[in-house]
């Protein structure tokens, strides 16, 4: 389980990045599934190439363009935004993450486990 990737089709409403596991009937869209809620070392974020605007990231479900962490650039030319934890103590989970963004637009995910 050296190196885990994923795609999340944005649906233009807010989504926990831990929907890119799959939904299902007893874990619904934001709901995240304890058993594939793994920890990360580190996270990597890139928005497909084919996407024409931004995808925004925040801490919880109010995630919008005004209301947010930070952003995501659009296009092939936007570097990965990288998420690593403050300290060994804080590990990270793809459910710690909201997006929004543009319906039909991917978001890339990619990340070391511990």
């Amino acid at each position: 389980m050296a190196f885990r990737s994923y795609v999340l089709n944005l649906t233009g409403a807010a989504q926990r990045l831990s929907d890119a596991y799959g939904v299902s009937a007893a874990f619904p869209a934001g709901t995240p599934n304890p058993s594939l809620d793994i920890t990360y070392r580190s996270l990597y974020l890139q928005g497909l190439k084919a996407n024409a605007n931004d995808v925004f990231v925040g801490m919880d479900n109010t995630v919008s363009s005004t209301n947010h962490g930070f952003r995501i650039d659009p296009g092939d030319t936007a570097q990965p935004i990288t998420l690593e934890p403050s300290s060994p103590g804080s590990p990270l989970h793809l459910s710690d993450f909201w997006v929004i963004g543009t319906a039909d637009e991917d978001l890339c995910i990619a990340g070391v486990p511990l």
